[in-house]
């Protein structure tokens, strides 16, 4: 045994098998909460679609990431199944470029049979560990995040939710440091720039920089509809002809729900019907995805508004067809906040008002346990209930400004704050001139 190699089960026998565990480089030691609430509902569809339809390499990932919800939940025989298909996927290769992954995975499997009190099973996959890191010719790389590593993290980052899209995009320049050309990264750091860019409302250097790449892969990998209906919403407002021509490709060609999804966004706000002919299209194709069913209860909500906007009588039968997507989307995935609050708007339409109470009654129990994002959206909708419903000027204001104080700069802000700006209208109208200075001077600190 060499010197250093020595050194290292030195150290390791004189750690916990907990000291030792932490050290590790798996889904159990990546702080993947630490931005967020981890939704496992969320996660868990969106893994059921990425193992299904995932144009690259990265099953094993998926699988360990699947691993970890499944122990989330307690669900430990099915969590060392999804570790077992995981290393079903690498196979019995000994090349370098998969001991990333065996390390997640041993890494993954210790932790879960240490939650089992199985000692003996921990102890045999931190061995594994330490005899891949002899492979490495560096025992200390099982506690290092090398390249391929990054890789994983960059991937399982953008399977629990866009909102890590920057901390993905970090994971993959690391990855990409190593290997430049490696498709299956240079993919992953375009979408990470695709979430960057449409989350937070990034400048036109980064949308560009994330326009090439996805460019750049498609010239690689022409089938990659994945790739094409992301590049289609990014051109949707620059080139609307290039952006339909790449996403009427996609719908013709693509069987996966979630890039279907996807493509069905580029033709809003202008062309609802073939937003809805796609998304019509997706659930036959997914039914069980709930996220189709909230997007289709959207699009009647979107409708009837616009009808509403050119003095239209709201249709009975739009009306319904939107409740009831909604209700759908809730009964698939009864985590989905956006659809329960689009279900109470629905109501509002509708003016069963006592439905759409009682919703928001349920989702401020709700609250404590919500994202930021879906806290800010619970409140401004609530708020405008309050305003435009019952009438209840002062109520409605707190509930505007808990969400406006939430700093988030989101669709759901940006109507809370034409609200507000709206309300210190009406307090300067009628001569609430103190309180129309105090919500004016918020507005603009904020």
């Amino acid at each position: 045994m060499s010197g250093a190699l020595s050194s290292w089960h030195c150290k390791t026998s004189t750690m916990s098998l907990k000291e030792r565990l932490e050290k590790l480089q798996c889904h159990f030691t990546w702080n993947l909460e630490e931005q967020d609430k981890f939704d496992v509902g969320h996660v868990k569809q969106t893994l059921i679609l990425r193992l299904q339809h995932t144009p690259y390499n990265n099953h094993s990932t998926f699988y360990a990431l699947q691993a970890y919800t499944h122990q989330r939940e307690g669900r430990y025989q099915e969590a060392l199944d999804s570790l077992k298909t995981a290393e079903e996927f690498l196979g019995e290769g000994e090349q370098a470029n998969l001991q990333g992954s065996k390390l997640v995975i041993y890494g993954n499997y210790a932790w879960i049979y240490y939650h089992l009190c199985n000692y003996e099973m921990v102890e045999q996959y931190l061995n594994k560990s330490d005899t891949i890191s002899e492979f490495l010719s560096n025992p200390s790389q099982s506690t290092s995040i090398i390249p391929e590593i990054s890789g994983i993290i960059g991937w399982s980052l953008l399977a629990i939710g866009f909102r890590y899209g920057e901390r993905a995009a970090s994971c993959f320049q690391v990855a990409l440091s190593e290997s430049p050309k490696n498709i299956e990264m240079c993919a992953g750091m375009a979408i990470a720039l695709y979430a960057v860019a449409t989350r937070y409302g990034a400048g036109e250097e980064l949308i560009e920089e994330a326009i090439s790449k996805f460019k750049e892969i498609i010239h690689q990998e022409p089938i990659n509809y994945e790739c094409r209906a992301y590049l289609a919403q990014l051109l949707k407002n620059s080139d609307f002809g290039q952006a339909q021509e790449l996403a009427e490709d996609v719908v013709q060609n693509s069987r996966d729900p979630e890039v279907l999804r996807n493509v069905a966004h580029v033709f809003l706000p202008n062309n609802l019907k073939r937003f809805q002919d796609i998304l019509e299209k997706a659930i036959s194709v997914g039914e069980d995805y709930y996220l189709l069913h909230r997007d289709l209860g959207t699009f009647y909500q979107k409708q009837l508004i616009r009808n509403t906007n050119k003095r239209r009588l709201p249709s009975e039968s739009d009306i319904s067809a939107g409740i009831q997507a909604y209700k759908r989307a809730i009964q698939l995935a009864p985590h989905c906040f956006y659809a329960k609050i689009g279900l109470a708007e629905m109501y509002g339409i509708s003016n069963q008002q006592v439905y759409q109470q009682e919703i928001y009654a349920n989702l401020e129990r709700e609250l404590p346990n919500a994202s930021e994002k879906c806290q800010q959206a619970f409140y401004v909708s609530f708020g405008q209930f309050l305003l435009y419903k019952k009438c209840l000027l002062d109520d409605a204001v707190n509930m505007l400004v808990k969400g406006f104080k939430i700093s988030s700069e989101t669709k759901s802000r940006k109507q809370g704050k034409y609200e507000l700006s709206k309300i210190v209208r009406w307090f300067e109208r009628d001569g609430r001139k103190e309180e129309a200075r105090e919500l004016s001077q918020l507005l603009q600190e904020i």
